[in-house]
């Protein structure tokens, strides 16, 4: 009678077939590197922004000699910054779902955490290139991400950045033209522009140190520039996690997938992105009780006071993104074919 009913009922496949893949190339790259560190109450960083050339005296054998003194430092500080999925599953589903074995298609309370974990993903991929606000910047709501950082006229760290009568130049993200009003300027993805990006920031960064990431758009676009030439390279080393890359005089260019990604409501938007980042100076603080995917327990609700009969667990996340020298890294955001 069994082998009966295992004929003549519907064939389920149990294995999920997962649409999402999502990777990272940024959060790739510092795990890679070490640099996701710890993160306290704050994140707080001496800025060293001026130098003592100006103090300086020529002088003869009976010259007086000057004195004075310059301020020469500041501190910046950052915020860890809160985040939590909720998972819940009704008492009904929960009930249904209890029993395993042949009997169950698919285990609801696993293959939930599984989506939540992804949904964090997806979180994270839009809040690092998502536009930079001043209000993230406070110890308020919001996970800042590199635009937070690079995006000229916000405060960052802490320390205010005005463009009209430029204030704190050696804090923000580098310009094309030390104009830091040129971020959205029209530019077209070429060798002499990557060239000429790193020209800006070169008094400030190791090339060893600095990569290039763009939509998969503009990727090709380059490519298609560089295919052929001496300067062509292919990387390998990171094709197994997924990215593709080349480089340009020794700087790796990656093609970021979710920039363009049907997933990302801005794709629009971050189709034109390009970003010249000096990976040292970007760190990510996780807390080690909250970094991704760290599970809380599933509670009855009905064991509440004024509860329902379902099942509830949130994924919870504490950390933030940070960058130490805006200077020398630099975002474009109108860069198009």
């Amino acid at each position: 009678m069994s082998n009966i009913t295992a004929m003549t009922r519907e064939l389920w496949d149990k294995t999920v077939y997962k649409q999402v893949l999502l990777k990272n190339i940024l959060i790739h790259m510092l795990l890679e590197r070490k640099q996701v560190l710890k993160a306290g109450t704050a994140i707080k960083h001496t800025v060293d922004y001026a130098e003592m050339d100006s103090l300086v005296q020529e002088y003869g054998e009976n010259d007086t000699l000057t004195s004075g003194k310059k301020t020469v430092a500041e501190t910046a500080q950052w915020y860890p910054k809160f985040v939590q999925l909720p998972i819940e599953i009704s008492g009904k589903d929960w009930r249904t779902n209890a029993g395993g074995g042949d009997g169950q298609m698919v285990s609801m309370p696993q293959y939930l955490v599984e989506k939540a974990q992804r949904g964090l993903k997806i979180f994270m991929n839009s809040v690092i290139y998502r536009a930079g606000s001043v209000t993230r910047d406070a110890d308020v709501a919001g996970v800042q991400g590199l635009n937070d950082a690079l995006t000229h006229d916000i405060a960052y760290g802490g320390l205010p950045r005005l463009i009209g009568t430029p204030t704190r130049t050696w804090w923000q993200g580098a310009s094309l033209g030390d104009i830091w009003t040129d971020q959205a300027t029209a530019m077209t993805p070429s060798i002499a522009n990557v060239r000429k990006m790193y020209d800006k920031v070169s008094m400030y960064a190791d090339k060893a140190d600095v990569i290039v990431v763009t939509s998969n758009t503009n990727y090709r676009a380059l490519q298609s520039q560089v295919d052929g030439r001496q300067s062509y390279k292919p990387q390998g080393m990171h094709a197994k996690y997924g990215f593709e890359s080349f480089s340009i005089d020794g700087i790796e260019v990656f093609a970021e997938p979710w920039l363009t990604a049907s997933q990302n409501s801005s794709a629009s938007t971050t189709v034109n992105y390009f970003y010249m980042l000096h990976l040292k100076d970007w760190t990510f603080h996780v807390d080690a009780d909250r970094g991704l995917g760290n599970l809380s327990e599933f509670k009855h609700q009905a064991e509440i006071q004024g509860g329902t009969d379902a099942y509830l667990a949130r994924l919870m996340f504490r950390g933030n993104f940070v960058c130490t020298q805006p200077n020398a890294s630099m975002f474009k955001s109108g860069v198009t074919m």
